[in-house]
């Protein structure tokens, strides 16, 4: 979101990318920002995702 309140949309969550998101973005040590998703995934168990600055999403896929 801009300071003027402009937004973009950077993605739409699915079923497999997860769905639901979940409480707010985190900034790791590495500068990109991770969340959660309580639906969706491999196993419809949730994800985790990580965002860019740029606004690049990605499925954290995590085996159990």
């Amino acid at each position: 979101m801009t300071p003027s309140g402009t937004y973009t949309v950077i993605h739409n969550f699915d079923r497999t990318t997860g769905e639901f998101p979940q409480g707010g973005l985190i900034l790791g040590r590495d500068g990109n920002f991770y969340g959660t998703a309580q639906n969706g995934g491999a196993f419809n168990v949730g994800t985790i995702f990580r965002v860019t600055p740029s606004g690049k999403m990605t499925t954290i896929i995590i085996q159990v």
